[in-house]
């Protein structure tokens, strides 16, 4: 699994474009924090 220091700001960014393009309902951080940052780098 890739670790990048501005983890947040990366999954901020990346979930704002997703949310909209692939999930129109808000995703719950608790249950997948890394849902949107799997699409791109997996």
């Amino acid at each position: 699994m890739l670790q990048f220091p501005d983890i947040t700001k990366f999954q901020r960014v990346i979930r704002r474009d997703f949310q909209h393009a692939f999930n129109p309902k808000p995703v719950k951080q608790s249950n997948s924090p890394f849902c949107a940052p799997q699409l791109i780098l997996f």
